[in-house]
């Protein structure tokens, strides 16, 4: 299973699309609210690099991927992203301001994220470590299975989540899809599709059907309330 897109970011292939319609060029930034801008890509890059990468780190910033414990069997080369900004945040307060929790200086922030970095330099974000299972020996990243089950004609959305317990794969996994207008299959006929596009380890043991997605008041995927449907 191929990398994904950064997330937050469009998709590579929407990507793809609207860059020769923009008047310009599009380039992929990475950051995060406590760093800021930490990484982007150069408008003179190559449109392979601009839709899969998220560039170079920014002057001053440093980006090191740190190894995943053996057990995770991550792909080769894919770690954990960690920054180090000389501008970066300096903790975080309540709401009387008194520290919660205070970096230290010229520490490194864990950003959550899993990437690998290429030879020559840019960096591809691949999924959040939050966000993957272990499922017979693979780390599984859901954004990848979320990116592949698109692809199938009857789906026009789809969000998938980790579960309690475990099944013979490893641990649950469900998928909860809004089928596109006219596509009448019910969640048992599109599981049956994955078994076409995905290694077997990656297929959810659930497929639910939704009118729509439910959506945090940001409009991102509420997952926490579809983890809950989850048995």
């Amino acid at each position: 299973m191929r990398p994904s897109s950064p997330p937050g970011s469009i998709s590579e292939e929407l990507f793809r699309a609207f860059d020769p319609w923009v008047g310009g060029r599009l380039i992929n930034q990475y950051g995060s609210t406590e760093m800021g801008a930490t990484a982007a890509c150069d408008p003179d890059d190559s449109l392979d690099r601009r839709a899969t990468t998220i560039g170079r780190p920014m002057s001053g910033v440093q980006l090191r991927v740190d190894a995943l414990p053996e057990e995770a069997s991550a792909a080769p080369g894919v770690g954990e992203l960690y920054c180090q900004h000389p501008y970066g945040f300096e903790g975080y307060v309540d709401e009387h301001g008194e520290w919660l929790h205070q970096a230290a200086p010229d520490s490194w922030y864990r950003t959550g994220d899993l990437a690998t970095v290429q030879s020559d330099g840019p960096i591809i974000v691949v999924g959040r470590a939050d966000a993957s299972v272990n499922r017979s020996g693979y780390l599984v990243l859901l954004s990848d299975i979320e990116r592949i089950m698109e692809k199938l004609a009857a789906i026009g959305e789809v969000a998938v989540v980790a579960g309690q317990g475990e099944s013979k794969q490893g641990q649950r996994i469900a998928a909860f899809c809004v089928p596109r207008p006219g596509m009448l299959l019910d969640g048992a006929q599109l599981r049956q599709l994955c078994f076409d596009v995905l290694p077997q380890y990656a297929i959810p043991d659930e497929v639910r059907m939704l009118e729509a997605l439910p959506t945090l008041p940001s409009g991102k995927v509420d997952r926490q309330a579809l983890a809950a449907l989850v048995p």
